[in-house]
């Protein structure tokens, strides 16, 4: 869009999360119009987690088995 900039993140709130320092509210705005925007907050995280190689594979992508961290 003629290289000039649309959106911008901020991060609104930076806390520990899952033991990390972390931005737990991160805001997306739109520069052109200033009432627009999409927040996202997040409660709980993990990090480190060993996940299972099915997990990603593309059956399992199309139909999801349960799956829970230890």
């Amino acid at each position: 869009q003629d290289m000039k900039p649309l959106r911008r993140m901020t991060a609104e709130k930076i806390e520990k999360l899952g033991g990390r320092i972390y931005a737990t509210v991160a805001r997306m705005s739109n520069l052109e119009k200033d009432d627009h925007w999409t927040e996202i907050v997040y409660d709980d995280a993990r990090f480190d987690v060993e996940l299972p190689d099915y997990l990603f594979s593309l059956s399992n992508l199309q139909n999801p088995r349960p799956w829970k961290p230890k």
